[in-house]
């Protein structure tokens, strides 16, 4: 009731109910219906709960720059917010299968509305799997392969080799869509975990880390005795049992002088090292993916020569040539030997 004694709310109620009956329209006018859209006419209840969930999601776009609202999330008011969301992207999936003719539930003012305070129409899922698989077109294109070390973390953060991993488990489970495995396809995705190309790299970023093909028989990586598998296939090489493929790949890796490309990789990793220390000036913390010119993880390296000097296996001229470039031995202490 107003102050004049007007029953305001009844007399929308009936306006509402002409509108939606059709009826009254010597009444309800062309005219008077614009009158009352100009000054924020609601319908209905719908529409109502619509604005305000609206309007919750805007406020939510000018704190956090986007719409990806986490399916749980409840704003201080407690709307539902992430749940709406993710009903308004079920909602326009829903209408582009819907035919022609039919009542929407979502109009294209309202889906020009979201579009401009961010909203993003895939759901979480499809946009995180298109990010994983824009990392694993990038790895491929560096590394002529998607055979991902299981650790494998890319310079933004992402855990491509847990993702990678994950694609073959749904794809055994037959939960990945034929979209999704032609696109991993064409990119070189290896399905089988334990197969010969996998374990082949397996050893190559073994032999990229420590420069040397003497590995240890006891040595386990990603669940594959790397060290016992590289001996089978050296005498299966020997044995012309590989095919020529095979063959191929495996002669590509240093089989034969170990020692001497152990020295040559040792050399060319310090260079990487001199160069990673005149740039950033220390070693206290050498990201985990770093690759220097050689194309070696410096890392790996940097963490094999702190292990080499304090089982007494590293010479005193390499311990000279560390120090001249401020190789820090102890991370936590950040103090270097020699200076």
């Amino acid at each position: 009731m107003t102050e004049d004694g007007i029953a305001l709310g009844s007399w929308l109620c009936r306006i509402r109910n002409y509108e939606k009956a059709g009826v009254r329209q010597k009444q309800l006018t062309k005219e008077r219906v614009k009158m009352l859209d100009d000054i924020g006419m609601i319908w209905g209840k719908i529409d109502y709960f619509w604005e305000r969930n609206y309007e919750a999601a805007s406020d939510y776009y000018q704190e956090h720059g986007n719409l990806d609202v986490p399916a749980s999330y409840i704003n201080a008011d407690g709307i539902k917010l992430g749940s709406w969301i993710c009903r308004m992207r079920k909602e326009r999936k829903k209408q582009k299968d819907t035919p022609a003719g039919r009542e929407l539930s979502l109009t294209e003012e309202q889906i020009h509305r979201l579009d401009e305070i961010g909203m993003t129409w895939a759901n979480v899922h499809d946009t995180k799997w298109g990010k994983g698989c824009q990392a694993a077109e990038a790895y491929a294109a560096a590394h002529g392969n998607l055979l991902v070390p299981a650790r494998y973390i890319t310079d933004g953060g992402f855990r491509l080799g847990e993702w990678i991993r994950k694609q073959r488990s749904r794809y055994q489970e037959k939960k990945l869509s034929g979209s999704q495995i032609e696109k991993l396809k064409k990119i070189g995705m290896v399905w089988q975990t334990d197969s010969w190309e996998s374990r082949l790299e397996l050893v190559k970023n073994w032999y990229q880390e420590n420069g040397t093909l003497s590995i240890p028989q006891n040595t386990v990586v990603d669940g594959v005795w790397i060290g016992k598998w590289l001996i089978a296939q050296k005498k299966a090489l020997d044995e012309g049992k590989l095919s020529q493929r095979q063959a191929e790949l495996l002669s590509e890796l240093p089989l034969d002088d170990s020692r001497l490309n152990a020295s040559a990789h040792w050399k060319q990793m310090y260079l990487d090292a001199k160069e990673y220390s005149t740039t950033f000036g220390s070693f206290a913390r050498v990201p985990r993916n770093y690759r220097g010119r050689s194309g070696g993880n410096l890392n790996g390296w940097v963490l094999n020569q702190r292990k080499a000097r304090r089982e007494g296996k590293m010479n005193e001229e390499k311990i000279q040539l560390l120090d001249e470039i401020g190789f820090v031995w102890d991370p936590q202490t950040q103090r270097t030997v020699g200076l």
